[in-house]
């Protein structure tokens, strides 16, 4: 006991930059060493007693390269190139990591700093000019903290607040007041108050933040990079400007970036790409910013092109970008920030010379750009001009771009995973032991725990491992273990090259795989066409994984003897392979298909699975589905007869997971009971305790613990919750794994583990099965991925699909939580969809998902695409009705609202000059009116009085019609047309009609569109403003009257926020507020203050206003609405439509009224419609002959006239043609 002083200078250095603090406990020994490396200059202290209080220790990770490695910078102890992401060694300690030119750096979760790579300049540290090919320890010291690489130097903070620097030392990058270079480090001033640093990426620059959040910046100076206002070199760090306000900052060659603590975003330097974000290509010696949002969260990029985030996970990219740096699916640069996508799930970018690289939520790596020397990691040379997944899995913490090569950070913990044991008949090697032994108990296949799931075929057994790779082993006879030949395998062996596997299933001989890019693969026997290609017949095969088509919307698989299903993202099934058996495809026929083709037009399907000849299927409201082969009650509908379509079994909504065997089906419901039917006379196969078939679900034993199952040829496999495994029916291989061969009726545990988890599979006599290792600790599971949301059906509610975690923690997961944002309400289930309820309509949600097991819960999923359950929405019509264009079942005008039916499921409406086009909550397509020329997209000319789906897609989200012309915008951002093509107002090749929507190009960025009487405006998803068709007057904005028949793209801006086309003149807002207008000007239709009809042929700014929310254009007039709420009008005044009391026309724009209630705009040819912000729907102009004001009569207004009394009224048609109107009201 007592008082005990120990005391040492202050110059000692602690790990973690922080002294010890001695124990006050009697009898406890303090133990402290202290150590020079330097004669006594310097010395490091270390404390060995109780409550050390320094830092806690860096997580550490495993550390890996790819890309360019002649200078020995990807630290593989070589000089050779990797296109796939490679590990340096074998350690997991490392912590942060920093490669920008021809060398690599990296802390270690000791605090020690180790380099690798060209040493030219002495950037390694080493005290000498010898590159290194594999990582060396910088100095002795273990305190670095902040580390950043440029093209030939490296800065580097210590835990005590110094900054370091070595290297090169041209034009003072160093900060030692000279240019001599540097081949140790060598402290930079003597302060101790740096934070953290950058240097210039491939550049010649230095930049660091001070504690004081004080931005301070030195060496080569072209340009104006450092922000000094001039282009003066410096060789020791001068402050930025004298704020302290800086928060993060990041250097490429030419140009510097920072944050300031308020979210706003500034940039310098060198701008000859438009990388410094000021729509402009003049360079800036001075902090600019970016906009005026202060909604940024970090900052990266390569040498000509900067990468942010928002806050809200968005991803921002603008610069150069000729090989698709920018990710916008082209190479065309951009001196805006243009978001990457839609998504907001992003988490961390880097940028190398002319590749990017970003990290989701998910720890899932993306990368797009140049790729000659393999840094994106994809195992090519192929450039991407749209982020995509590197394999790895999803695992990945931190990256780091270099001039030609990546650097990133894994964590192995997230890769922690299963054993992988199989067992049965070993014939053809199928059970990867090694040899084709029989085994009656489960034997380990090889050493190793990171496998993630597995799968059997009829002679194979193929399985994934976390870090998205398949192995494949067993009988290899027709190709179907992806190899390349036809060799046969007894251990496990690699499918294909990168790592971007997601999951997959398998028929007899055949196997069909996603990727994590949601693309489709498959490979094996292919006779029946069951490999989807388009190809088949006897004896054909493909031996390597082959993509099915080009669509990047798969999202699972499921796979019969020969026939094939997948389901893609928006819930649609497709089948394909085999069918004149017993119609197992569920086409209503026995017609064999080398192609996917959709299976009926619900998007509602959840799972699939398919015995030999019948399948089986789970929809996302919990009912299940079978078809096919009945013979001995396989689809469980209560009797013997094939069925060639879906048909549901019984009544239940209570269905979560689906398997089957060769001709058994087995099922489990929310409440974890398991139930059976089908075949049982050959083996028990059932588990109910005898050997007599079942065509109706029968449940197996009275206990509602059951979490997995599994179903081989003739025997079932079941996982409960507790982690114990459970085996019956056939036996004769020892597939059951119970040590012997005697067949069960009956449920029998497997061993005493309690551990694991099954495979899938319906054709071998073999199991294999994954168990956690039972020495490794179980924990709660990992976080559930690939969360998708959708609209439900009812009122309030959306579905949420989910793929489940790699990682179950070594217990089976017995419950999944779903919860919205806002609001938490939550759905729980034992499957991997559900429906969530009680939302309210109108108000955006996303959704998290997580994961128990006995042991915890998971962390939360990233969150979902953000989803709208709709408010309840009616159609109303009125006006002209030739050929049914109202949608009422006749051709008699009406002259008030009468309502389309009586569905309450409309989302958006779009009057043609003779036809009408529809969207629904979900997602369907409509049409109906007149149908020459194939304007109403059905394949044929007839006319239609009553509203017709248009194909079979729900992927619908805008439309747009014209004067015989149609256009609509898909969910994935692809652009149709259809009907009369003259002119090219369809923007296709061709004169010709076209009956069916046909794709537009083949991009997927369009955002809005709008039809007009010849021609068509549309905008990007960069904001990019495009047109074609009929440009007698200059309406397609090309600064000239040729017509075009494709788009093309109106400037260069891409600042564009709203369109209207008017007969033949245009009109546009931008993101500023401004209004411009285009083409014919006759009666002062542009708003440009002239009505002699000068026409413009480009864009003009009308006025000077930054104001305009919302614009209309009809046959010679046009309309907007202010922020304001104010309504303005102007062009043709006849008949009144201007809405101003008189029939005089404006050439400027002339408010309506003085009221500043007007919420939106709509009209036709020569008549207006408008909300007021109270819901109300008011009307004027013509209404002789067609009553299109709705007002009961046929009475032209010159004011604004109330249509009815309701005030609910939400949504209205444009058309510039129409002499009809149309309104959705809640």
């Amino acid at each position: 006991g007592g008082t005990r002083t120990a005391t040492w200078p202050s110059s000692v250095i602690w790990p973690g930059g922080t002294a010890p603090v001695l124990s006050a406990t009697g009898g406890i020994r303090d133990i402290f060493t202290f150590m020079t490396i330097n004669g006594g200059t310097t010395w490091l202290g270390f404390a060995g007693g109780f409550n050390f209080g320094a830092t806690p220790a860096a997580t550490a990770y495993t550390l890996w390269a790819w890309g360019l490695g002649t200078t020995g910078q990807l630290g593989g102890a070589n000089i050779i190139n990797r296109s796939v992401p490679t590990q340096v060694g074998t350690l997991t300690i490392w912590s942060k990591i920093a490669g920008t030119g021809h060398f690599s750096l990296s802390t270690k979760s000791d605090g020690t700093l180790w380099a690798w790579g060209a040493d030219t300049f002495g950037q390694l540290a080493q005290g000498d000019i010898v590159s290194r090919s594999s990582p060396v320890q910088v100095g002795g010291f273990i305190t670095w903290s902040q580390i950043a690489e440029g093209l030939y130097h490296t800065l580097a903070t210590k835990t005590d607040g110094t900054l370091w620097a070595w290297g090169r030392n041209s034009y003072g990058r160093l900060g030692q007041a000279d240019i001599i270079d540097r081949s140790s480090p060598t402290q930079v001033g003597t302060l101790t108050v740096w934070s953290t640093v950058a240097a210039g990426g491939s550049g010649q620059h230095s930049l660091a933040l001070k504690t004081d959040g004080t931005l301070w910046a030195w060496g080569r100076n072209t340009y104006g990079r450092l922000g000094l206002n001039d282009i003066i070199l410096r060789s020791s760090p001068v402050q930025v400007g004298t704020l302290a306000v800086w928060s993060q900052m990041a250097g490429s060659s030419y140009n510097s970036l920072a944050l300031k603590t308020d979210g706003t975003l500034w940039l310098w330097g060198r701008n000859t790409y438009g990388q410094l974000g000021q729509a402009n290509i003049i360079d800036r010696s001075s902090p600019v910013q970016v906009g005026t949002l202060a909604t940024w969260a970090s900052i990266g990029g390569g040498v000509y092109h900067p990468l942010a985030l928002k806050t809200d996970g968005t991803l921002w990219a603008w610069g150069y970008n000729n090989l698709g740096q920018l990710g916008q699916a082209d190479t065309i640069k951009r001196s805006s920030p243009v978001q990457v996508g839609t998504l907001a799930v992003w988490s961390q970018v880097a940028g190398g010379f002319q590749h990017s690289l970003a990290l989701k939520t998910d720890g899932t790596l993306w990368a797009w750009g140049r790729n000659t020397e393999g840094p994106l990691g994809f195992g090519d040379a192929i450039a991407r001009s749209s982020p995509v997944q590197v394999g790895g899995g999803a695992a990945w913490t931190q990256i780091k771009g270099g001039r030609y090569h990546t650097l990133a950070l894994q964590d192995p913990s997230l890769l922690a995973n299963s054993q992988l044991f199989g067992w049965g008949l070993g014939s053809y090697g199928r059970l990867g032991l090694g040899d084709t032994v029989d085994r009656s108990s489960p034997v380990q296949v090889g050493t190793l725990a990171t496998w993630a799931r597995a799968v059997h075929t009829h002679h194979q057994t193929l399985a994934l491992k976390t870090d998205g790779s398949i192995w494949s082993m067993g009988n290899n006879s027709n190709g179907g273990l992806g190899l390349g030949d036809t060799v046969h395998r007894s251990s496990p062996v690699q499918v294909g090259g990168p790592q971007t596997w997601f999951n997959f299933a398998s028929g007899a001989q055949h196997t069909l795989a996603t990727k994590v890019d949601n693309t489709l693969w498959a490979w094996g026997f292919n006779a029946f066409g069951q490999v989807g290609d388009g190809t088949g017949g006897a004896n054909t095969y493909r031996s390597i994984p082959t993509q099915i088509g080009t669509l990047k919307t798969w999202a699972s698989t499921g796979g019969g003897s020969y026939h094939s299903f997948g389901i893609k993202t928006d819930g649609t099934l497709w089948a394909w392979g085999k069918a004149s058996d017993f119609g197992q495809l569920g086409l209503g026929n026995s017609t064999n298909l080398s192609s996917p083709v959709q299976v009926g037009a619900l998007a509602t399907w959840a799972q699939v699975v398919a015995g030999k000849t019948f399948s089986l299927a789970l929809k996302t409201d919990g009912t299940v589905w079978s078809w096919g082969r009945n013979t001995a009650g396989y689809l469980g509908l209560g009797d013997a007869v094939d069925r060639s379509s879906p048909v549901q079994i019984g009544t239940l909504t209570t269905w979560s997971l689906i398997a089957n065997g060769t001709y058994h089906s087995l099922a489990l419901k929310t409440d974890g009971t398991l139930w059976a039917w089908g075949k049982a006379s050959d083996f028990g196969q059932l588990g109910v305790g005898d050997v007599v078939n079942r065509s109706s679900p029968v449940q197996v034993g009275t206990l509602a613990t059951w979490a997995g199952i599994f179903g081989g040829p003739y025997h079932t496999a079941a996982v409960r919750t507790d982690g114990t495994l459970w085996a019956w029916g056939k036996n004769t291989s020892g597939e059951l794994g119970h040590g012997d061969i005697i067949n069960r009726s009956s449920p029998v545990q497997v061993g005493t583990l309690a551990t694991w988890g099954l495979s899938v599979g319906h054709r071998g006599n073999h199991t294999p099965a994954l168990l956690w290792p039972p020495t490794t600790t179980t924990t709660a599971p990992g976080k559930p991925t690939a969360v998708i949301a959708s609209v439900g059906s009812a009122s309030g509610a959306a579905v949420v699909v989910w793929t489940a975690p790699m990682s179950s923690g070594g217990k089976p997961i017995s419950l999944y939580t779903v919860t919205s944002s806002p609001g938490g309400i939550t759905a729980t289930t034992n499957g991997t969809f559900a429906t969530v309820t009680g939302l309210t309509n109108g108000t955006a949600y996303t959704f998290t998902v997580t994961a128990t097991n006995s042991v915890g819960t998971s962390a939360a999923s990233a969150a979902s695409n953000s989803v709208t359950p709709p408010v309840p929405q009616t159609l109303w019509s009125w006006g002209n009705n030739a050929s049914g264009r109202l949608g009422l079942g006749d051709t008699a005008k009406r002259s008030s609202p009468v309502q389309v039916g009586t569905l309450v499921t409309w989302s958006a409406v779009a009057a043609g000059a003779e036809h009408t086009l529809a969207v629904k909550n979900d997602g369907t397509l409509w049409s109906w009116g007149e149908g020459n020329n194939g304007y109403l997209g059905l394949g044929g000319y007839a006319s239609k009085s009553s509203p017709v789906q248009v194909g079979t897609l729900v992927t619908w989200s805008a439309v747009a019609a014209g004067t015989g012309s149609s256009h609509g915008v898909r969910t994935d951002g692809t652009l149709w047309a259809w009907g009369n093509n003259g002119d090219g107002r369809l923007g296709l090749s061709g004169d010709f009609t076209r009956s069916s929507p046909a794709q537009v190009g083949t991009l997927a960025v369009w955002s809005r569109i709008s039809d007009s009487s010849g021609h068509a405006l549309a905008t990007k998803t960069d904001g990019t403003l495009w047109s074609w068709g009929k440009n007698n007057f200059g309406q397609v904005g090309q600064a000239d009257v040729v017509y075009r028949s494709s788009p093309v793209q109106i400037g260069t801006l891409s600042t564009w926020s709203s369109i209207a086309g008017g007969e033949v003149h245009s009109l546009a807002i931008k993101t500023d507020g401004t209004l411009w207008a285009w083409g014919r000007n006759s009666g002062g239709r542009l708003g440009l203050g002239d009505g002699g009809g000068t026409t413009r042929s480009s864009p003009v700014q009308v006025g000077t206003l930054t104001t305009w929310a919302g614009i209309v254009g009809g046959e010679g007039h046009s309309l907007a609405i202010k922020t304001d709420g104010t309504i303005w009008a102007w062009g043709y005044g006849g008949v009144g439509r201007l809405g101003l009391g008189d029939d005089v026309y404006r050439s400027s724009p002339v408010q309506i009224g003085t009221l500043t209630t007007w919420s939106q705009v709509g009209g036709g040819f020569r008549h207006s419609i408008a909300i007021k912000t109270d819901g109300t729907l008011w009307a004027w102009g013509k209404n002789v002959t067609d009553g299109q004001l709705g007002l009961g009569d046929t009475v032209d207004r010159s004011s604004p006239v109330q249509v009815g009394t309701l005030a609910t009224w939400t949504v209205l048609s444009k058309g510039s043609q129409a002499v009809h109107s149309f309104g959705l009201h809640t």
